[in-house]
């Protein structure tokens, strides 16, 4: 049994339908490691972000329970929330960022990528006041965003590409919904974030504006699906059956894109 990688590339906001590509897993031979379901709830953390959508349609349209499998996805609404449960064990695996996933192993978790989800293409973003033009011009400025999370990966490198660092901005750290309403209040000059708030920001809205966005660095930002390594080591088969559900939601996206 082959477990595949998925590489989507992450659309911009006009589109929802994803570009796959497939690349083969190191678990090439998983049905020789074991034949056996984990058979207890396996719950998966996710973010409010458009690109898990095919992980939801494998829910709700029953593709883990056909599979044999009892998975809940659990919505958060920040990710320090998400990465705390993580750390604790209250969740088995969880979808975000590559850089996540780093700072995670930094933390001290022993976990593993068991799928890549996509690649960004327009969908982060640096949003600022209109009088904020250019990268540069966020000297000494007062810049939301997470921390430890990819929206501070994505900053500091587009400071790095304009001779400025972490240490030339004033950076307030706060979670991600709390960060948009510091920016409409006035306290904070420029926030970094992502779909599906971007949009809802922007939208009639003649305040802020893009400075900077992935679509400018396709493979900077990417998304993947995580598994606590101990879990994916007992129960390899279960993350075999949770990739393929996962691609039945996908594919039922692709064949029914209006629903």
């Amino acid at each position: 049994t082959v477990i595949f990688f998925l590489m989507i590339r992450r659309p911009p906001r006009s589109t929802l339908f994803p570009y796959t590509t497939l690349f083969r897993s190191q678990y090439s031979s998983v049905q020789k490691v074991s034949s056996n379901l984990y058979k207890e709830k396996i719950i998966i953390g996710t973010e409010i972000s458009p690109e898990y959508l095919a992980l939801y349609i494998a829910q709700d349209k029953d593709f883990f329970d056909e599979a044999g499998l009892n998975v809940e996805l659990k919505q958060y609404e920040s990710d320090d929330k998400l990465k705390t449960d993580y750390k604790k064990g209250k969740i088995q695996g969880r979808t975000g960022s590559i850089t996540d996933s780093i700072y995670d192993a930094y933390d001290g978790l022993n976990n593993k990528t068991v799928l890549a989800i996509n690649h960004s293409t327009g969908a982060d973003a640096l949003i600022t006041r209109q009088e904020i033009q250019t990268i540069k011009d966020l000297k000494n400025k007062k810049i939301g965003l997470e921390e430890d999370t990819k929206e501070k990966f994505f900053l500091s490198q587009l400071l790095k590409q304009n001779n400025l660092t972490l240490s030339d901005i004033n950076s307030v750290y706060s979670e991600h919904e709390e960060v948009l309403e510091l920016l409409k209040s006035g306290k904070i000059d420029a926030a970094v974030t992502h779909e599906p708030f971007l949009t809802a920001t922007l939208q009639n809205n003649d305040t802020f504006h893009i400075v900077f966005s992935s679509e400018k660095t396709p493979y900077l930002i990417a998304d993947v699906l995580t598994f606590n390594n101990s879990f994916i080591q007992a129960y390899p088969e279960t993350i075999k059956a949770i990739i393929d559900a996962y691609f039945k939601g996908l594919e039922f996206w692709k064949e029914n894109p209006k629903e």
